[in-house]
């Protein structure tokens, strides 16, 4: 299961479909990394990975959500900065059209992505805690 894989440093949350539940998450931790469905036209089960610049990111990513990550990021940004992870990774997976075996593939990569990611910030985190 993956609440048990990263440690207890780590936090997993699933906010659901309500973009704007993002805002509750954000407590000024080193790393936030998100994962959202989307429907940009790209083959399903496409995944694109981005640290998003949110004083100038076009938003051009359409969310399954009413308002997607990347704009309740931007407003939070403007709003509450001083709760703002110091980086923000985003991890958009195309579901339009994806069936069952293209579903499986994407989420094992994202959880490849997530494994890397986590284990770099666990090892510069541990560098950093002993210096």
């Amino acid at each position: 299961m993956i609440q048990e894989r990263y440690g207890p440093e780590v936090e997993l949350c699933d906010i659901g479909s309500g973009g704007l539940a993002l805002l509750d998450h954000l407590h000024s931790q080193e790393l936030m990394i998100v994962v959202d469905a989307c429907f940009q036209g790209k083959p399903p089960g496409e995944i694109c990975v981005m640290e998003p610049n949110l004083d100038t990111q076009t938003m051009d990513v359409t969310s399954v959500h009413q308002i997607g990550p990347l704009e309740t990021l931007a407003v939070a940004k403007r709003l509450f900065q001083e709760k703002m992870p110091q980086r923000i990774l985003l991890i958009i997976v195309e579901t339009n059209g994806i069936d069952d075996k293209t579903e499986k593939a994407a989420c094992q990569q994202v959880v490849a992505i997530l494994d890397m990611e986590i284990e770099a910030w666990q090892r510069n985190h541990i560098t950093s805690i002993g210096k």
